[in-house]
């Protein structure tokens, strides 16, 4: 699993946080999966923050980047029918 460096020290840190007190369950089953050593997490540059291309206005280079690293592909009208 690869994130952003604040998700990771949350992860990593199985002390309560006010803060964190309304993540969801599914959160706290992958920090157990942590603890057990069933998932490994990795920091992930802001530049391959995949995910970015649903949550951000992005300019054309690093859209067409990270579009690719997700495997989409622009579709031409004759291939769509």
């Amino acid at each position: 699993m690869i994130d952003n460096q604040s998700t990771i020290s949350i992860v990593k840190n199985l002390v309560y946080h006010g803060r964190t007190k309304h993540i969801k369950v599914i959160f706290h089953l992958i920090r157990d999966a942590v603890k057990d050593d069933e998932i490994a997490i990795a920091h992930r540059g802001t530049n391959d923050q995949v995910a970015d291309v649903f949550t951000k206005c992005l300019k054309n280079v690093k859209l067409l980047a990270l579009r690719a690293l997700l495997g989409v592909c622009k579709m031409n009208s004759k291939e769509v029918g």
